[in-house]
Parts: C-alpha cells; structure tokens; sequence
C-alpha cells in the first residue's frame, strides 16, 4: 500500500508542479508591470535634438474583452522640455511600449514613432516590474523646406442653388457661376471676384414623372455640374492618394505638366437606370490658373494651388484651397498665414 502511494505521489507531483507553474505563468500575464520610458525627438534628417514636440507614449495591454477591443495605458499630450527629453513611468501587462508625436515642434512636420519590447521572460514571470525597466526611444520629425504665405479659401456653393427645389421647376435650366481665388470670392451676381478662376456651369435635364417598382410617384431629371477654366491651359489633376499621412507630406510640389481641362460630376433618377450619381463625393487635387504663354509657345504666366474637399454633385460644394501668390512657384507648402485678398 505504501509503495502504491509512492508510486502515485511520484507521477503526480511533476504533473501538479507543471500545471501550478502554467497556473502562475497565465495569471502573471495579467499582472500590470511598472517601467520608465525615456523619448528623446530628433531630426530624422539629421539625428539632431529637437525641442517642444507634444509626445503620446503607450504601454501595451492585453483585453480578453471581444467587444471593446485592446486596451493601453496611454499617456496623452505630454511636452518634452528644453532638453527634447520626456521621462515617462507608465504600466501595462504586455510586453511592449510606444511613442509618437502628437503634436509636432513650430516649423516641423509629425514623423515616425519608435516601440520597442521589453524581456519576454518577464510576461510570465509574477513580478511587477518589466525587465529591463528602462527603455529610451527616439520618436522623428521632419523639418519643414520652405513654408510660405498663401491665398487661401473656402469654396462653398452660393446659397442660392437650393438643388432639391431644382426637381419641383419641372423644367430644363443651366447656369454658371465663377470663383476668383485670389480675390477669395465668388463673381458678380454673387460676390465681388472679378477673374473667372474656377468655373462651375449647372445643368438641370427634367425627363419627366413615373412611378417605380413600389408604385410611388417618381421624377426623373440628372444634375450635372462641370468646372471648367478660363485659359487653354489651366487645368487641375488629381493628387496621389499615396500621400504620406506620417512625414513630410508629398503634395508640397504642384507638377507642371498632366493638367485636364474639366471634371463632370452629377446625380439623378432615370427610368432605365435609376438612381445614379458620380463617385467624386471627396476629391484633392492641384490646379492651375491665369496661365499664359508667349508666342512661342513657352509657360509665362500662371498660378499653383491645391485644393480639397467635398466635391459631391448630390451633397454639395464645399472645398479649402491654397494659391501660390507667386507666379510659376510650384510650391505648395503653406505656413498657415493667408495673404489678404487681391482684387
């Protein structure tokens, strides 16, 4: 009998042995661990110190919530000092901590974030500090070329266009409107612009009234509204949309070349098709205008900005743009200061 309790206590202690040390093991993965982060912000360019950047810095954590998502001990809008030095003492019960600027240094672009990960061995371990405690991350930003002044605007549609009354008239119309975009006003009869920069001209098609598939009253009609421009060769196109969201942005740069004539957008009910509109709700996209040439055919004259916005045929007009004061500057990097309108 003795010897069977012998037996059985030897197979079953290394089995309670491994299961106590996954036991532990699971329940010091939600133990929250203490450590220090030391940010440093520096010029990615140059490796150089940079002060005043505002910097979030995030322990991670594990959530076993499947609704709310994963969770972090996240430490918001914290100023570096002189010394582009932010210490941070933070917690969390997974491995790893980050850092990124949230609001970048006067004269510097947002650029990377850093993370790094703290020992493995310490996620199972029942202590409350992660090994090493201390980790340094430099966290970048990108110092702005050659910011500028600018023209700057907002172009709203004049309230006059009230489109769902369009489909009450019951009839064919077109209309045209125009903005100055230096003068930062629409044109005579709705504003004080004089030069016809960015040209808007409406159409309305009534085609008539029927009912549809449930038996409700329908009218079918089609709105086009197309921007054209006042010289040959004005024009706009659409900026890449693999614009950098982090870094130095890659729209700073109007191109000289590929610019288009006109853009069409519109939306309607017909009785072959039914509802249909033009996917063109948000657009960004550089333009040209008061272009000019000399006899030979050589760029003289003209102006670069950059513009963007709702552009929704069906929910309306409702663009900010940037305008190079300077004529053939093809830059676009804009300091926030708008230039008081010209007339």
């Amino acid at each position: 009998m003795v010897n069977d309790s012998s037996s059985w206590f030897k197979k079953t202690l290394p089995r309670l042995l491994l299961a106590t040390i996954w036991l532990v093991g699971m329940l010091s993965g939600c133990i929250s661990r203490f450590a220090a982060t030391r940010i440093s912000v520096v010029d990615e360019e140059t490796g150089n110190p940079v002060s005043g950047a505002s910097v979030n810095c995030s322990y991670a954590c594990i959530n076993f919530d499947p609704w709310s998502g994963p969770k972090a001990n996240t430490y918001w809008y914290r100023k570096t000092g002189d010394d582009n030095m932010l210490w941070i003492f933070g917690h969390g019960n997974a491995p790893s901590v980050n850092a990124w600027i949230d609001t970048p240094p006067d004269g510097y672009y947002r650029g990377h974030a850093a993370d790094k990960s703290f020992w493995a061995i310490s996620f199972f371990c029942p202590i409350p500090i992660w090994l090493p405690p201390v980790q340094n991350l430099r966290v970048g930003v990108l110092k702005k070329l050659n910011p500028i002044p600018m023209y700057s605007g907002s172009v709203v549609a004049p309230y006059y266009f009230d489109y769902p009354k369009a489909i009450e008239r019951r009839s064919n119309w077109t209309e045209t409107v125009a903005y100055d975009c230096v003068a930062g006003d629409w044109c005579a009869p709705y504003g004080q612009g004089r030069i016809n920069d960015l040209v808007f001209t409406y159409r309305f098609d009534y085609s008539g009234n029927g009912t549809n598939q449930w038996g409700n009253p329908v009218t079918y009609y089609r709105l086009e509204r197309k921007l054209t421009f006042s010289n040959p060769d004005d024009g706009f196109q659409p900026v890449s949309r693999d614009n950098n969201i982090v870094g130095r942005p890659t729209d700073l740069v109007a191109p000289t070349e590929g610019y288009l004539p006109e853009h069409t957008s519109y939306y309607g009910e017909t009785l072959d098709h039914g509802w249909r509109v033009s996917d063109d709700t948000h657009v960004q996209f550089y333009f040209r205008i008061r272009t000019t040439r000399d006899a030979n055919g050589k760029l003289i004259g003209g102006h670069y900005g950059r513009i963007s916005g709702r552009y929704s045929g069906y929910l309306g007009l409702k663009m900010e743009y940037i305008l190079n004061p300077t004529p053939l500057d093809t830059n676009l990097e804009f300091n926030g200061t708008a230039l008081k309108p010209g007339r």
